[in-house]
């Protein structure tokens, strides 16, 4: 799945911590040992983000947790490009992705979560903003996400359930990119409107979708 190993990746994850100016770890080796093999969540967000703590990611951990699913919310390795390799490697090699684990991607972090359907067998995912092209951009295409075809029969059955959710208006992302993903791996696909590229502090129709799978 990666040329890394697990300890590579988990210093790349410290070397984000810094970059994005957290002194102590936000998520840690011995947090994650204690979650493999239990049920779980792990928010992927997307590339270039200046926090952890933004968006709708702490109110969406929040209402898991309440509902008793420890929800993993930490920096990425590589948090500018989001390569694949490191990406993919990061959540199943350190953050110990499984079949008890709820994948909730935003933006880049869907593209990651849409991929990872195709590498392994997952509770349930939430893509959110979720594309299937580099839509030209630069940053994107060096990623690697977009740059050989996408398995849609394998990501059919990657998760016991998927859900996506995508804004009419998102100025980033084409609402048609999310529409067309949706249509090729049959997932449960939510219509927005007003949301732009799903960056508000609450999106209570994303959480209505999820808190129907609990």
């Amino acid at each position: 799945m990666t040329k890394y190993t697990t300890e590579q990746l988990w210093a790349m994850k410290r070397a984000s911590d810094l970059q994005l100016g957290y002194d102590k770890p936000t998520y840690t080796k011995e947090e994650s040992d204690k979650l493999k093999g239990k049920k779980k969540a792990i928010i992927l967000p997307g590339n270039g983000i200046k926090e952890i703590e933004t968006m709708w990611y702490p109110w969406m951990k929040a209402n898991l947790e309440k509902k008793g699913i420890p929800t993993i919310l930490t920096a990425f390795p590589d948090p500018d490009v989001a390569k694949e390799d490191i990406w993919k490697g990061f959540v199943v090699q350190c953050l110990g992705a499984d079949e008890h684990t709820i994948l909730i991607g935003h933006s880049s972090g869907a593209a990651c979560t849409e991929r990872l359907l195709a590498d392994l067998h997952v509770h349930g995912a939430v893509i959110v903003s979720g594309c299937h092209t580099d839509l030209g951009d630069e940053n994107e295409a060096a990623s690697g996400y977009f740059a050989r075809p996408w398995d849609w029969e394998k990501m059919k059955t990657g998760a016991d359930w998927i859900i996506q959710i995508h804004s009419t208006d998102d100025h980033l992302v084409p609402f048609s990119e999310g529409k067309f993903v949706a249509e090729k791996i049959n997932s449960e696909f939510h219509k927005l409107e007003g949301y732009g590229h799903c960056q508000a502090d609450e999106i209570p129709e994303l959480w209505a979708a999820v808190e129907k799978k609990l």
